[in-house]
């Protein structure tokens, strides 16, 4: 786990892991042990593909002493949770890719990440995207708002007076610099 140590959590985001297993590829229980700050260790090294299953507590406000500030490890709401990804996975030495990530929530709970969603699960094929990314999930739907060949990933929580103010502003601030990328293709200065 990529943790940063601070003064009240001197083994960073890993303090808030909870009820951590590790199976094989045949669902065979594989022992674990914590080792230092944000490692662990398996008792057995399996040859194949293993499942972490494991809970995070979402207490990261409670601590006022992240370097970057608590957005560098996020936050909550009444409508979800926001996480720098880089907290949340366990990666067992295995530094490749693709990674599959699945996320248990409440039905009416969604994850919107910057991941390629495939089915019920999202397919990350680096490391560094998996790692340096936000993820936020919550009950605010995600929206997607095409960008001249890109595509802004959106999550409009109610206190920004609701969804279809917001994502109208973004409409038009997306027309707005889709139309400036137009023009300097175009060899014009706007």
């Amino acid at each position: 786990m990529f943790v940063t140590p601070t003064p009240s959590l001197p083994i960073g985001a890993a303090a808030f892991v909870r009820d951590l297993s590790v199976v094989d590829d045949r669902a065979v229980a594989i022992g674990i042990e914590p080792t230092g700050v944000g490692d662990w260790r398996l008792e057995t090294v399996p040859t194949g593909p293993v499942e972490a299953r494991y809970r995070i507590l979402f207490h990261q406000d409670r601590y006022g002493d992240w370097p970057g500030g608590l957005d560098e490890h996020g936050y909550r709401t009444d409508e979800g949770v926001l996480l720098r990804s880089a907290a949340l996975f366990l990666l067992a030495g295995r530094r490749g890719g693709p990674y599959e990530v699945r996320f248990v929530l409440p039905p009416e709970w969604h994850a919107a990440t910057a991941w390629r969603r495939v089915g019920e699960a999202f397919c990350v094929e680096e490391l560094p995207t998996l790692i340096y990314n936000a993820v936020f999930l919550g009950t605010p739907r995600p929206r997607t708002i095409p960008l001249d060949g890109f595509e802004v990933r959106l999550v409009v929580g109610a206190g920004v007076g609701g969804e279809a103010v917001f994502v109208g502003f973004c409409d038009r601030c997306c027309a707005a610099i889709a139309a400036c990328s137009a023009n300097r293709r175009r060899g014009r200065r706007t």
